[in-house]
């Protein structure tokens, strides 16, 4: 009896995160989701970044976030503010918490971020949403904290070799190979 009694726990424990499955963060150019290519021109010009929760059809919603923005190594964009339609805490480039008010079960924005730039980020370089002081956090819709595991990424300045929304093309075996070596 024991005996079962703890491999019904362990199975449990085991399957627990894949019963808690709140969606993902992206960073987008566009307040839809649609695209994580994202121009950064320089020269002193303000641009935003949206900051995007996606679901798939398995998740179970979330009622919250905690995460921080990092812009591109060798970047020089400057934070100015964070919009939501939500309540939020904190800045999105140090630790930005946001509570959407009620479960949220489909994709949504979360808010934008606005950004100036001195000096344009190097090409196919990343900004990325990473975990704030304690985490990238969510808040499930029973209310317990899951981590998402992979950052989300949005790609500055893309050339033809780090397009994120590059449509399915044509490839010869040879070329398909090379990708393997």
């Amino acid at each position: 009896m024991k005996r079962l009694a703890l491999m019904v726990i362990m199975v449990l424990a085991l399957a627990a995160p894949a019963f808690a499955q709140t969606g993902s963060l992206g960073v987008f150019s566009d307040d839809q989701g649609n695209s994580c290519n994202i121009t950064d021109i320089g020269g002193g010009a303000f641009f935003s970044t949206y900051i995007v929760h996606k679901f798939s059809g398995g998740d179970i919603g979330a009622t919250g976030c905690r995460f921080k923005v990092v812009p591109p190594a060798g970047s020089t964009w400057n934070y100015f503010a964070f919009t939501s339609a939500f309540t939020t805490i904190g800045g999105a480039n140090t630790d930005l918490s946001v509570g959407y008010g009620g479960c949220q079960t489909v994709t949504f924005l979360v808010g934008s971020a606005l950004w100036q730039s001195v000096v344009a980020g190097p090409p196919c370089s990343y900004v990325t949403i990473e975990e704030g002081l304690t985490g990238l956090l969510f808040t499930d819709c029973n209310f317990g904290e899951v981590t998402q595991a992979t950052p989300g990424k949005g790609i500055v300045n893309p050339t033809g070799g780090c397009q994120c929304n590059i449509a399915v093309q044509p490839a010869t075996w040879g070329q398909v190979k090379a990708l393997y070596r």
